[in-house]
Formats: structure tokens, C-alpha cells, sequence
């Protein structure tokens, strides 16, 4: 039981602070659009916390996801490639992004 509580606390603390990180990131340069990708990086590693939390071994930790599955999955799933569109945008001096 304080196991099952440990983890489920840091997963709280976890998704506090990727939001925080996102929106902070967000207001400290609205229109830069590296800021724009980290921040639906973070939203995409969220949804990846949120979604683990429907698999607790416990029932009283478990939440219920079943009606908002289909959208969390497809928001986790770009993280990918929003990691990719960030590298490709902070080391590359061409502004056309390729094919």
C-alpha cells in the first residue's frame, strides 16, 4: 500500500511539473517555434503518465480512461516525432524543413 501511494504520488508531482515546464516555456517565448514543440512535448509525456496510471495494480489508484483512450494514445504517440521536428529545428540552419 505505501508503495502503490509512493508511486502514485511522484506520478502527480511528474505530471505537475511537466505542465509547469511547459507553460513556463510557453510564456517565456509565446511565438518561438521551439518553445511551441517542447511545450506539446510535454503534453505528449503526460498523456504517457496519465495513461500508465489506468494499470495500477491497486483500485483505488486506478483511474478509468476508457472513453478518452483513442485521443490520449494518439497524443502520446507524436512525442516522437515532435522530438524529431525540435532536433531538426534547433541544429539545422535551413528553415525549409525537408520531405
Amino acid at each position: 500500500m505505501f508503495t502503490e501511494l509512493t508511486y502514485f504520488a511522484a506520478q502527480v508531482v511528474t505530471i505537475t511539473l511537466m505542465s509547469l515546464m511547459g507553460v513556463l516555456f510557453l510564456l517565456s517565448n509565446p511565438r518561438n517555434i521551439n518553445a511551441r514543440l517542447f511545450a506539446l512535448i510535454c503534453l505528449s509525456s503526460i498523456t504517457y503518465i496519465i495513461t500508465t496510471m489506468q494499470y495500477q495494480s491497486n483500485p483505488q489508484f486506478r483511474i478509468d480512461l476508457s472513453a478518452f483512450w483513442l485521443p490520449l494514445q494518439i497524443v502520446m504517440n507524436t512525442g516522437a516525432g515532435l522530438l524529431m521536428i525540435l532536433c531538426f529545428s534547433l541544429f539545422q540552419d535551413v528553415k525549409k524543413f525537408p520531405r
